[in-house]
């Protein structure tokens, strides 16, 4: 992500400097000083920190008073298919083990309130939460299939795991479940939901 992000830069003709910078952090140690930082927007990745509370606290201490941060998160499984559908066939199949509630995970902040109560744990102030509906597009199954190996590393091991047979089963599966998202060009559109919520370092 941090090289995409340095080729972006560069096609927009922008060079790092003392405002502007790529690097690899630990979510709950991160190395910027306290009250530095104008702004955070923080997508899909809080729920895969080991502890999130922890990492909203770092959020809170490097975010300057008065300001906010934007985080986002994946709201109920049933409404984002895109990113299931690999695992409830594998699960289907007899393949795979539902994960535990907590384990990291891309849904572990998925029930209602557990985005909020996690922010706020880690001392920042929850302003506003909100489900916003998206569509996720890819221009066809094998590429979506594509994306879904690289983007879950649950989906990854297990199809390290298990052998060719059933890497192809559970692909035949997951396809099943989306097929019917198939445009008529062969693309595909899949509605998806995310919860995002705007908070802030209190005065």
């Amino acid at each position: 992500m941090v090289a995409a992000a340095r080729r972006r830069a560069r096609e927009l003709g922008l060079e790092e400097s003392d405002e502007l910078g790529f690097d690899v952090q630990d979510a709950a140690g991160l190395t910027l000083a306290d009250s530095s930082v104008d702004g955070v927007l923080w997508r899909w990745g809080v729920m895969l920190v080991p502890d999130p509370e922890a990492a909203a606290a770092e959020v809170g201490r490097v975010l300057r008073r008065g300001s906010r941060a934007a985080v986002a998160v994946w709201a109920d499984p049933a409404a984002n298919d895109w990113l299931t559908a690999a695992g409830r066939s594998a699960l289907e199949l007899g393949l795979l083990e539902r994960p535990a509630p907590d384990e990291p995970g891309p849904f572990r902040l998925s029930d209602e309130g557990r985005l909020q109560a996690a922010l706020e744990a880690g001392g920042l102030a929850v302003d506003a939460v909100e489900d916003v509906p998206l569509t996720w597009r890819s221009r066809s199954l094998g590429e979506w299939w594509d994306v879904i190996r690289d983007t879950s590393r649950m989906l990854t091991q297990l199809l390290e795991a298990v052998g060719p047979d059933d890497r192809e089963r559970i692909r035949v599966g997951a396809e099943r479940r989306l097929v019917h998202y198939l445009q008529p060009d062969g693309s595909l559109a899949v509605p998806s939901v995310a919860r995002v919520a705007l908070a802030s370092r209190p005065q």
